[in-house]
């Protein structure tokens, strides 16, 4: 017998988002440290492309507000940075937001 989902469970679950913001020259800094080493493999793995926003975060957030009822918490692990969206969440969504920063 084939596993319920969590909406068709009620089951709430929890949703982690890694997410960081490319511009930051702290961040650039350290995503830097391994071209000492100067191979092709290391310098395409810390190409600044990876790093880019262009506020998927927004609407991955306004995506499981929308679309799963199902999560409990949402959770974005950053690099000690602001991803700047609390003011679009809280108009949309003023329910669904609690900001623990750590």
């Amino acid at each position: 017998m084939p596993e319920k989902s969590p909406s068709e469970s009620n089951q709430p679950i929890d949703v982690f988002i890694a997410w960081v913001d490319g511009t930051d020259q702290k961040l650039a800094e350290k995503r830097n440290r391994p071209l000492e080493a100067e191979t092709s493999i290391a310098r395409s793995s810390v190409h600044s492309t990876k790093f880019a926003s262009v506020n998927e975060i927004k609407y991955c957030l306004f995506s499981i507000f929308t679309f799963a009822p199902f999560v409990r918490n949402v959770y974005i692990v950053t690099d000690g940075q602001d991803p700047q969206i609390w003011g679009d969440v809280r108009t949309h969504f003023p329910d669904r937001l609690a900001v623990v920063a750590q």
